[in-house]
């Protein structure tokens, strides 16, 4: 398993060479216990897509030339072993040598030192042109490990360790082109006019391939974060598993991901709507027909039942009138459908009649 990447001169390493002699911190034995630093054998299969493969791996935007160590004195002689041979990759946007297929098995002529391949590296950055979500890991001492950097709203920024662990560890890896992590924790504290864009990252599922799905870039910073905080994250390689991206798997990621969330938002409100409108509609229609709650407060003895239809449920709403308007109560022992007549007084016996004015009997004989 290739562990780690770096480029040498005369054997002597530095994290600022973007070329020299190609060294790679590789399992030497078939168990994978044995670890050492070891060459890569310029051969046939070693060409322009395997060298930017290698500056990928280191954070250069590619390479703009290859060749063998013999053939030149810019990088002096690297006394260290060849260890893998036939190197052949697929695709020049592939992000990690472990991408790409290699042999174990040696052929004699790689033995000299002479054959041992280098690289020279554009000096831009695969992150020089950034794109919203994308990640990158700073001031490490190798490319895999170092402080873990997202690109938000025009500015590269830290994520909090609150709530960050395997998961999101091993999801920010295979963004990277690693397919594990060997640590999470660490002190590599951002700069503190660098903003905290991330808090509180969950990621659900260790197959994602991209941070932003688990959390996309907010829009202002809304965290409880120090900068002591910030996540310092290794990567890795794993014999059972291979990242599959490249320098363009996550480019759309973080716009996907705030899309759903907005379609998400969209229709969980669309269906509260739809449910307030569902039991509210029935209610304005009763009112609108004149009964309800205010209309059995009025008392009265006729009652009037509309059943109304609305949606998932049938609402039936009573209507209560009065029937005593005048102001004259009904009189004891008559037909309350006589009501008194206006200019009347009621008399004794019979109701007043209309036309006829009240007799005086104090006469009568």
């Amino acid at each position: 398993i290739v562990e780690l990447v770096r480029l040498v001169r005369s054997g002597i390493y530095s994290s600022t060479y973007s070329s020299g002699i190609v060294q790679i911190y590789y399992s030497t034995s078939s168990s994978g216990s044995i670890l050492g630093w070891g060459n890569i054998c310029y051969d046939s299969s070693f060409a322009s897509t395997e060298a930017s493969v290698i500056c990928n791996q280191l954070g250069y935007n590619g390479a703009s030339s290859y060749g063998r160590a013999g053939s030149t004195s810019s990088y002096g002689t690297d006394n260290a072993a060849t260890i893998i041979d036939d190197v052949n990759c697929a695709s020049s946007s592939y992000l990690t040598l472990e991408q790409c297929s290699l042999s174990l098995f040696i052929k004699s002529y790689c033995v000299s030192n002479s054959y041992d391949a280098y690289v020279v590296c554009y000096s831009t950055r695969i992150w020089d042109n950034p794109y919203s979500g994308q990640i990158r890991l700073r001031e490490g001492t190798y490319s895999s490990y170092g402080r873990l950097e997202v690109y938000c709203n025009g500015q590269w920024g830290t994520v909090c360790d609150d709530s960050f662990g395997s998961i999101d560890a091993r999801v920010a890896c295979r963004q990277l082109g690693y397919s594990y992590y060997s640590t999470y924790t660490g002190n590599l504290a951002g700069y503190s006019s660098s903003p905290i864009w991330l808090d509180n990252v969950i990621c659900t599922s260790s197959s994602s391939t991209c941070l932003a799905y688990c959390e996309s870039c907010p829009s202002s910073q809304y965290h409880n974060c120090r900068h002591s905080e910030d996540v310092a994250l290794g990567c890795k390689f794993s014999s059972y598993a291979t990242s599959t991206n490249t320098l363009s798997t996550c480019q759309y990621a973080d716009s996907s991901a705030s899309d759903i969330a907005a379609i998400v938002g969209g229709v969980v409100a669309a269906v509260f709507i739809c449910i307030v409108l569902i039991i509210t509609i029935p209610i304005c229609i009763c009112c609108c027909l004149g009964v309800g709650i205010g209309a059995a407060a009025r008392g009265g003895r006729s009652t009037t039942k509309t059943t109304v239809v609305g949606g998932a449920s049938d609402v039936s709403c009573t209507a209560v009138t009065s029937q005593t308007t005048s102001a004259y109560p009904a009189q004891s022992g008559y037909d309350a459908s006589y009501p008194p007549q206006q200019g009347y007084p009621p008399q004794q016996g019979y109701p007043p009649q209309q036309g006829y004015p009240m007799q005086d009997n104090s006469d009568s004989i």
